[in-house]
């Protein structure tokens, strides 16, 4: 026999006073839906037994309820006296205090069914709003526990207790909350479970702020309930969850505010150390070549030789007209190297240009300052380059003069 059946023939009894003994009486002319319902509860005992029957006022003994029950016709006036089981958990509770008296709801269960007589409510055919705040109440104490370091839940004790360790001023302090549940959890704005789901998901496992995050969850815990007797601590919780879950929020927020400080700040000085290694190679790459220069200087003093002929001038103006030329052409490389260290360095300031009201004043500041020292580097390295290139030409130029004044 299904609870529902009890309730059906309660509620046609017109929801009467149960007795001491847990015992209604009820009267109704049969149909075909209480004639089903009175034959299952003959079959079984186990959410409620048929102990009196009468059948238009005439009293049915024990071992006749099964052939008159049979028997029994549409419209004929019935009289029954039922007796609803105690001890379970799938029977009827005379408000949602004692339903939440449960042991199994104060551990994130609730029974397959239950009847509520003082609100008529029948679980699960109904659905009111306390219903669904009586959801929320038992999945919330679900992932509490599922996201507790450990639970207490000693014999002779009907609580359940969960225990989270703080880390708190580099001191481990151990939070409790004693699952104490009655009527009025059910009537806050107990509808938005989404962070502890977040954190009780099997996906956020590979989020790399997992962690962290049941840190933060942990610390919000300690500072909302704020040193609240555990018997208190998660009534708090339930009762104040929309203001919980804002603090835990605004908690959150402050930390990966700081992480994306601290990774921005790391990448900038990644970005700055690649574009100064650059910087740096376009000069070095270029000093090998430039010990020409001084070699080309001295190959002017042997123009000045008596014993040299035009020729050979003119083979040591052509030989210093192509090392002028090579040069030349790698500082023209270097150059272009030199533009697209800049283009990069332009597309990381548009990069950063585009958050850059939201940077805290610290970051400003290490922004500006990795420009300047940018901007001065590459200043640096372009006035190089120039300087490098009029010594490149200045040995032929020197020699074609020489040539033309001797010959």
């Amino acid at each position: 026999m299904k609870l529902l059946e009890a309730v059906q023939l309660y509620r046609l009894s017109g929801k009467p006073q149960l007795s001491k003994s847990n015992e209604f009486i009820g009267e109704f002319f049969a149909s075909e839906e209480t004639v089903t319902a009175l034959k299952k509860l003959t079959e079984s005992n186990v959410y409620g037994s048929l102990k009196t029957l009468e059948i238009d006022s005439t009293l049915c003994r024990p071992n006749q309820i099964s052939g008159a029950l049979d028997n029994l016709q549409v419209h004929q006036k019935v009289k029954v006296v039922i007796r609803c089981p105690k001890g379970e958990a799938i029977r009827f509770f005379k408000d949602f205090d004692d339903l939440l008296s449960l042991p199994m709801v104060s551990t994130g269960e609730l029974p397959e069914a239950f009847y509520i007589i003082n609100k008529d409510i029948f679980y699960p055919s109904d659905s009111p709003d306390s219903i669904t705040s009586l959801k929320n109440l038992t999945e919330l104490i679900t992932s509490l526990k599922s996201l507790a370091h450990y639970h207490d839940s000693k014999v002779g004790h009907d609580r359940l207790k969960l225990v989270f360790i703080a880390n708190n001023d580099g001191k481990n302090k151990p939070v409790v909350l004693d699952i104490r549940l009655n009527e009025s959890l059910l009537t806050n704005g107990l509808n938005n479970l989404s962070i502890v789901k977040n954190l009780t998901d099997g996906s956020g496992i590979n989020d790399i702020h997992h962690q962290a995050k049941l840190g933060i969850f942990v610390s919000s815990i300690c500072e909302f309930i704020n040193g609240l007797e555990p018997t208190l601590a998660f009534s708090k919780i339930a009762s104040e969850w929309t203001d919980f879950s804002e603090l835990f929020q605004n908690n959150l927020s402050v930390y990966l505010c700081g992480f994306a400080f601290n990774q921005a700040k790391k990448d900038i000085a990644e970005t700055e150390i690649k574009i100064a290694e650059q910087l740096s190679k376009i000069t070095s790459d270029l000093t090998g070549k430039l010990f020409s220069i001084p070699l080309s200087f001295a190959a002017l003093i042997a123009m000045f030789n008596k014993d040299t002929t035009w020729i050979t001038n003119l083979i040591l103006c052509i030989g210093l007209l192509i090392t002028s030329i090579i040069i030349v052409g790698v500082i023209v490389n270097q150059s272009g190297q030199l533009i697209s260290v800049i283009k990069s360095k332009e597309l990381f300031d548009k990069a950063l240009e585009g958050e850059k009201n939201l940077y805290p004043k610290e970051l400003d500041n290490y922004i500006k300052d990795m420009n300047l020292r940018l901007d001065n580097n590459i200043k640096l390295a372009k006035n190089w380059l120039v300087i490098f290139r009029v010594l490149a030409w200045i040995p032929i130029l020197i020699a074609t003069v020489i040539y033309y004044l001797i010959y």
